[in-house]
């Protein structure tokens, strides 16, 4: 037997997917086939007539499904964006110092820091 050969290949390949043939502007105008799904944007593409969908910010997933754009459930991510209670809503969070505490600010940038507030 002599020795095997592979002949796998791999290469790096780009997609250029736009939506073809109109502006966001113009595809806005005819919902019943405006490719951009609830909670999505749509920006121009920047090679040729066409555009592209995208999740609006604190959203995530494919925004050419329907509920394909779902809430980031920001308190409940490994890495939570701040030490103090949390509270997500749609599209967005916030945090808040617990009664008795005073907001520092980020001092140590693992989130907001508090302090008993001292009366």
């Amino acid at each position: 037997m002599g020795p095997e050969i592979n002949n796998d290949i791999s290469f790096l390949a780009v997609l250029d997917w736009v939506v073809r043939l109109e502006t966001c502007e113009v595809a806005k105008r005819n919902l019943t086939s405006y490719a951009c799904e609830d909670n999505s944007g749509c920006v121009d593409s920047t090679n040729g007539l066409g555009y592209n969908c995208y999740c609006n910010p604190g959203y995530e997933g494919n925004p050419y499904f329907s509920n394909g754009c779902q809430d980031i459930e920001e308190c409940s991510a490994p890495k939570k964006p701040c030490k103090k209670t949390c509270t997500n809503t749609q599209g967005c969070y916030y945090y808040s110092c617990p009664q008795d505490y005073d907001d520092l600010g980020d001092k140590n940038g693992d989130g907001v820091d508090c302090i008993l507030h001292v009366k």
